[in-house]
């Protein structure tokens, strides 16, 4: 009698959660960050100071990112929000998920040149 009062109580406890909502596929999304480093001898060393902004009721799910020569080589480093993402010490633990807001994109590098980020994500719309 009382594992089926147990029971009972906890389908009825259960029954009435709710989620934040349901993730809908809506797309995918190359975002690519050109940086042209004019003089790496000169401090700050990075020269692309950016934003992306994930729009109210969507939620980026980042896959990977790709960098100019293979960030693991240090020629760039790329910062999402002052987390390296991506760089000489290798990437960073992907899917990384993104609500709603801004957030600041940083490519940072020691040498000279033009480089390349590329950001590779799914938008989910947030269905209630």
């Amino acid at each position: 009698m009382k594992q089926i009062l147990t029971l009972i109580f906890l389908t009825l406890s259960f029954s009435n959660l709710k989620a934040q909502g349901n993730l809908q596929f809506n797309t995918t999304k190359f975002i690519e960050i050109t940086a042209v480093i004019p003089n790496a001898n000169v401090p700050p060393y990075y020269y692309k100071d950016s934003t992306i902004t994930v729009p109210q009721g969507k939620v980026w799910k980042i896959e990977s990112v790709l960098g100019t020569y293979n960030c693991s080589t240090g020629a760039i480093n790329l910062y999402l929000d002052g987390k390296l993402i991506c760089g000489n010490t290798g990437y960073g633990t992907f899917p990384i998920w993104l609500s709603q807001g801004t957030y600041s994109l940083v490519v940072y590098s020691m040498w000279n040149g033009s480089y390349k980020a590329a950001i590779n994500l799914i938008e989910f719309n947030i269905i209630p």
